[in-house]
């Protein structure tokens, strides 16, 4: 389940036959200049088949970056001549985080 915030509210997400869903940070958006977006998100199984309800696996990873590396738009991710500049600034993990936990 993920929070939409166009309309304002919590959307199921689609069941695809063996799919992986992966959830994206903050990160990992900036670097791909919002191909990829971070979401609110939630994990429910609601894939049910009669009334029980069909395996689920959750994994949860984190990775992180090296904490000085300055990070920059992926240059696959955007286009300087084709209208599509890097919409972040260069920024290091420490920084990063440092912004998000108000330091």
């Amino acid at each position: 389940v993920i929070f939409d915030e166009r309309c304002g509210d919590w959307t199921r997400v689609p069941v695809v036959n063996d799919a992986l869903v992966v959830n994206v940070g903050e990160l990992l958006r900036q670097w791909t200049n919002d191909r990829f977006k971070s979401v609110k998100h939630y994990a429910a199984n609601d894939s049910t088949t009669g009334t029980e309800a069909s395996p689920r696996y959750s994994a949860p990873f984190f990775f992180n970056a090296n904490a000085d590396y300055v990070m920059t738009c992926i240059p696959t991710c955007c286009d300087e001549e084709n209208n599509n500049p890097p919409k972040y600034p260069p920024v290091s993990y420490r920084s990063s985080q440092a912004a998000v936990q108000g330091e």
